[in-house]
């Protein structure tokens, strides 16, 4: 009773912390290239997108630096790994790098 008890209240917890989140989603697909630059990509870094998802970040990273730099899409799911592999491919993008990542890698807390 208490595991399903700790599970809601981490659902609520999440559910409020994103209210508002599918605008700042929406905003973020559409000025992803920008938000990276202003962090400070650039060209010839080397970059680990760590839990590259659907590859958003991964690819307009790997566009910014260029063929000189280096990108490396790491993620626990080998499925995502593939979707994003596929992408760089089709993008003609030769400095990407996919880092399959086990359940033990990964850090939570």
């Amino acid at each position: 009773m208490l595991g399903s008890l700790q599970i809601s209240i981490k659902a609520t917890k999440y559910q409020q912390l994103l209210q508002g989140g599918m605008e700042f989603r929406e905003w973020l697909a559409e000025n992803a290239s920008e938000v990276l630059r202003r962090v400070g990509l650039r060209e010839e870094m080397i970059i680990l997108n760590y839990g590259c998802g659907t590859g958003r970040f991964t690819i307009l990273s790997a566009k910014i630096v260029g063929r000189k730099g280096k990108v490396y899409a790491a993620d626990v799911r080998s499925s995502a790994l593939e979707r994003v592999k596929k992408e760089a491919e089709n993008e003609g993008l030769e400095t990407m790098e996919t880092v399959l990542c086990g359940s033990s890698d990964v850090i939570t807390g």
